[in-house]
């Protein structure tokens, strides 16, 4: 799915813009995160495993340096 592609432009669009503004406030991150696998789980199936494998680990690190920050 190209960004000027018309089920992009008329139906993946407007659903994701009318979701991210329905949820609350906590959930527009996830709904953003969801999205986003959707698309390029569009685009190329093959690379979602990787991309899911890069955000665990980047949140993972992200834990561990707010968990040790301020250590000596």
């Amino acid at each position: 799915m190209l960004f000027s592609s018309i089920p992009f432009l008329f139906y993946f669009l407007p659903i994701v813009l009318g979701l991210y503004f329905l949820v609350p406030r906590l959930g527009k991150n996830l709904v953003l995160l969801l999205a986003s696998l959707f698309f390029y789980w569009w685009g190329e199936p093959r690379y979602v495993v990787l991309m899911l494998a890069t955000i665990a680990f980047a949140y993972i690190c992200g834990l561990l340096i707010d968990r040790f920050r301020g250590t000596g």
